[in-house]
């Protein structure tokens, strides 16, 4: 045993069961059950960190993998691989490996911030293997990264090492996207699952980006925690993949939508309806009609959802960017004659980029979709009709039914005042019980005023209610008016 297996060895005796994993001895490290973080997947464990994309001859002979439908995205709409750098070879320097809670770490070419909960073990110059701690110890997290020459085609090389890095029987890899690093090198994602050795199923999710010289750089996390533990390792692995500088890359500014945005100037705001169905809480399917929106904001930004409360084109952009929820939906863009070119985050710490027609005030295209100019007020609008919004979802299964449904009025008037009323009710029924329960909004009433985006209720009593509004058509009386992304309709 080297001395750097003997001093880990001696911390996890210390550690009791708290697992330290040794990447390059791992095999004996696991062989001894009181070091064994979890016995039945130590045969796994010890093939990612030994075996490193080689399959080795399964245990029992496997049935053939059926064909594999082709998956949403194609080949031909695949990243254009980047030409190969004359002279570029795998790196051959040792990693450095964290030393410190969100430390540094580098595998291969690449560098990045190593989240504090992942516990490192010895590496090559090009492959690392991480463990992160799980609640329950019978369950494991493992985070593998490799740097390789390709084989093929990027997607193909891209599957082909995922399959080779998963202990257990080979997963579909059924759905494999597109998109690129923050840095614009050609990237893959997938999500998929499939059976461990011992016969239990883990949750697989894989990111790969295309090196200059000829080079694949694959990041697989791997659960058999299917819960919140998986949904916090995602996270996790978002940060790392965007924290990723690669060597052949020095110099090249990342992505960022508050600060290597765009270059557009345009402003205003697009949309789209669609018809979707959803399974709701009860076990039925609820039909919806929603809207898809893109707000361009000068200084090449770009939002694509419609912000509540008014104040849309005055937007805080870079309070939106930094809530956890609502940062997926910064973006920018550039404009380039007829054409238009968004970026936008995409799963796990990648970006997606499309480019579609521009038609300055009449459309433009997004990811495939095709979105309409929405105009604001000019002036002071006043409308004149009584205009219904209205929600039921309903579902049963074997033993119970539920239903729930709301509905909401608001008439206005052309003097300027408006008057505000509704219901919701809600029923249920099983086997030992069945009820409903309703009730009726208080009315309210007072004044109103449209302008631009935005309409402000000032209630008789009370303070003023401010709502992003938008019509398909305007005038005293539009058949809709959507107020914070609800439809009222005419009456």
């Amino acid at each position: 045993m080297d001395e750097a297996s003997a001093s880990a060895t001696q911390a996890l005796r210390k550690q009791g069961n708290k697992a330290i994993v040794l990447c390059l001895d791992l095999r004996k490290t696991l062989s001894t059950p009181t070091f064994d973080p979890s016995q039945q997947h130590a045969q796994e464990l010890a093939q990612l960190a030994g075996g490193g994309t080689t399959s080795p001859a399964p245990a029992a002979p496997q049935t053939a993998q059926p064909e594999q439908t082709p998956p949403a995205t194609t080949a031909d709409a695949a990243p254009s691989p980047l030409p190969p750098t004359a002279g570029n070879t795998p790196p051959a320097a040792p990693p450095t490996m964290a030393t410190a809670p969100g430390g540094p770490g580098q595998v291969g070419d690449a560098s990045f911030t190593v989240p504090a909960t992942w516990r490192a073990g010895k590496a090559t110059a090009t492959e690392a293997l991480y463990q992160r701690p799980t609640k329950d110890r019978g369950e494991v997290q493992i985070i593998v990264f490799e740097q390789k020459p390709m084989q093929g085609d990027f997607k193909t090389s891209f599957a082909a090492t995922v399959r080779g890095l998963f202990p257990g029987k080979p997963p579909e890899l059924k759905y494999i996207y597109p998109a690129m690093t923050r840095t614009g090198l050609p990237a893959f994602h997938v999500r998929d699952g499939s059976q461990l050795r011992s016969g239990k199923s883990a949750a697989l999710r894989a990111v790969g980006m295309q090196l200059p010289g000829n080079q694949i750089f694959v990041i697989m996390l791997l659960s058999t925690d299917h819960y919140g533990g998986l949904y916090d390792a995602e996270k996790e692995l978002t940060s790392v993949v965007s924290s990723l500088t690669f060597r052949t890359q020095n110099g090249v500014r990342p992505w960022d939508p508050l600060v290597n945005h765009g270059s557009g100037s345009a402003t205003g705001v697009y949309w789209y309806s669609t018809i979707t169905n959803m399974p709701n809480a009860f076990g039925g399917m609820d039909t919806r009609a929603e809207r898809k929106y893109v707000v361009l904001l000068p200084g090449g930004r770009a939002y694509r959802d419609l912000p509540s409360g008014g104040h849309v084109l005055d937007m805080d952009f870079a309070g939106l960017c930094h809530d956890p929820k609502k940062a997926n939906d910064c973006g920018s863009y550039d404009l380039q004659g007829g054409a238009v070119t968004f970026r936008w985050p995409d799963d796990f710490g990648l970006m997606a980029e499309s480019t579609g027609s521009y038609i300055a005030g009449r459309s433009l295209e997004s990811e495939g979709s095709k979105y309409n100019y929405v105009g604001p007020v000019n002036g002071d609008l006043k409308l004149n009709g009584r205009y219904r919004s209205f929600f039921a979802s309903v579902g049963q299964t074997a033993f119970s039914s539920n239903a729930v449904s709301s509905e909401k009025f608001i008439t206005f008037t052309p003097d300027g005042r408006y008057q505000k009323q509704g219901f919701t009710g809600a029923s249920f029924s099983n086997t030992g019980a069945q009820g409903t329960v309703g009730g009726k909004h208080a009315p309210s009433q007072g004044t109103y005023r449209i302008s631009g985006y935005t309409m402000v209720l000032q209630p008789m009593n009370g303070p003023p209610e401010s709502y992003t509004v938008v019509f398909e058509e305007q005038g005293q009386h539009p058949g809709a008016v959507f107020i914070d992304d609800e439809a009222y309709l005419s009456k």
